[in-house]
């Protein structure tokens, strides 16, 4: 996926996601045809592991998470930070971490004889996200049907209109869709409605202060 060409090879801005995928779909297959394993670059990847414990979402989660807890009063514990299993962690081959499709294959591996399979088989990772899917399937449907349909979100020219009156259609519609689906369909809703709240709040912060 583009998803896994970014974190295995990376982009930045001088060399883009686009530029970045066409170099991996070349090297995978001349990895493939000559039997070789698809990722290669040990290095890259674990700059880029190094990058996100140091400098990238970790130390934000760390930060955030001991704020949660001091303000609830309970103690919290990021698991497997202890230095010397992150030591141990960048010490491994990366074909410890990412393979055959699965990524923490030591953890896995390590857990093989006591998890259900159908937790070690999971490719799904879902983090501590607010439940939008169940907010907007709730107590938020009645605001925002009445946002869709106003005179505002008509004369939005930030968004596509009739794409998120569609999406929203088909979230509404489809009562079968698993609690994962959900989550994501409710994310993609509320991310794609963000351009049209944000300009709502300017118009009304303008004509407040005119």
């Amino acid at each position: 996926t583009m998803q896994t060409v970014d974190e295995m090879y990376g982009s930045n801005n001088s060399i883009g996601l686009g530029l970045s995928w066409l170099y991996f779909k070349q090297e995978w297959q001349k990895r493939k045809n000559s039997g070789e394993p698809i990722f290669k670059q040990k290095n890259k990847f674990n700059l880029s592991l190094y990058h996100a414990t140091f400098n990238g979402i970790l130390p934000i989660l760390l930060r955030n998470y001991d704020k949660y807890s001091m303000q609830a009063g309970v103690e919290l514990r990021m698991p497997f930070l202890d230095y010397r299993i992150v030591a141990f962690a960048f010490r491994l081959p990366a074909d410890f971490k990412v393979n055959n499709g699965f990524s923490k294959l030591i953890l896995r591996k390590a857990g093989s004889k006591i998890l259900p399979k159908d937790i070690l088989n999971n490719k799904v990772k879902i983090g501590w996200n607010s439940p939008l899917g169940e907010w907007l399937n709730g107590i938020w449907k009645e605001w925002l049907m009445d946002e869709l349909n106003s005179v505002d979100f008509a004369k939005s020219t930030l968004v596509n209109k009739a794409a998120l009156k569609q999406m929203v259609n088909d979230f509404f519609s489809n009562e079968n869709r698993s609690r994962i689906d959900d989550q994501v369909l409710g994310q993609m809703i509320w991310l794609n409605l963000q351009p049209y709240l944000i300009e709502k709040a300017n118009k009304t912060y303008h004509n407040f202060n005119a």
